[in-house]
């Protein structure tokens, strides 16, 4: 077999014998550590460096989505299916990419499931037992990530390591105050009064509240027929008392998610009328 040439030609390879110079070798540049990445060059040029294209399908969801942005405290009512959770969970990666406000975002979930159980019964950690309560809006901020033409995968996994996105339940949140906080309250129909007082009594300037709900979807047991929940009666108390608080409610004609859902909620709860508050 011939032997391979260099590349190099013998008057350069005999210029480099006679002086004896060699180029100094490179070293490999030392990586930083996440926490020196944020040091160095702040959350949002790291995995905040995302983008946000919400564009709303209705006039309800462009009114919800206003409200959540110049509002401290928003609520969202009205049927499944019309986008209430995509809207207020857009406008919170919108906030923490964009206001140095908010350093995360808090997804809190009722304490009591349905069947009138306490998470203690679960099995693992605290966030293992919160988790499977957190999945719908986790695959949500996926969604609206990977629609907005981000690597989802990427900034999710970054976002949640670095605890900029966290869950909790509304039982540790006694004694707390809310600091520099996108707070997204879910399910709030399954939260009674007291758990709703708590939860606005921790409310500090600089965190903003987000409260999701449906009254028709209440399946809490320990809260009796004919009692309000604590969603219910927030707004029945607070509703054009306070400026900083927005209200708005999403219809049956409001339904974005499958034209089908609002055939089924007409038929399901035929006889109601849809301009019903809440």
């Amino acid at each position: 077999m011939g032997k391979k040439s260099s590349g190099i030609s013998g008057s350069t390879r005999q210029a480099s014998k006679t002086t004896g110079e060699r180029k100094p070798k490179r070293e490999a540049p030392a990586r930083l550590s996440e926490e020196e990445k944020l040091a160095k060059y702040g959350k949002k040029n790291f995995f905040l460096n995302y983008k946000v294209n919400f564009k709303p399908l209705t006039d309800t969801q462009d009114d919800y989505y206003n409200k959540i942005l110049s509002k401290r405290i928003t609520f969202g009512t009205g049927v499944a299916g019309s986008g209430k959770s995509f809207v207020c969970l857009a406008a919170a990666l919108k906030l923490l990419r964009e206001d140095n406000t908010y350093k995360k975002i808090l997804i809190l979930t009722p304490t009591v499931e349905a069947g009138n159980m306490n998470i203690g019964f679960l099995k693992g950690s605290k966030e293992e037992k919160i988790q499977p309560y957190l999945e719908a809006d986790f695959q949500t901020l996926t969604d609206i990530l990977d629609m907005s033409g981000n690597p989802s995968d990427e900034i999710m996994k970054g976002l949640i390591e670095n605890k900029l996105i966290v869950g909790d339940c509304v039982s540790f949140m006694r004694g707390k105050t809310i600091k520099n906080t996108i707070v997204i309250i879910t399910e709030a129909e399954n939260f009674d009064k007291q758990e709703m007082m708590l939860l606005l009594s921790r409310i500090s300037p600089t965190s903003k509240y987000i409260i999701n709900g449906d009254n028709r979807q209440q399946d809490r047991k320990d809260i009796k027929k004919g009692q309000q929940n604590g969603l219910k009666h927030a707004m029945d108390t607070l509703k054009g008392k306070v400026e900083q608080i927005g209200f708005c409610h999403f219809l049956r004609k409001d339904i974005v998610r499958d034209p089908l859902i609002e055939e089924i909620m007409d038929a399901w709860f035929i006889g109601e009328e849809q301009s019903e508050e809440y």
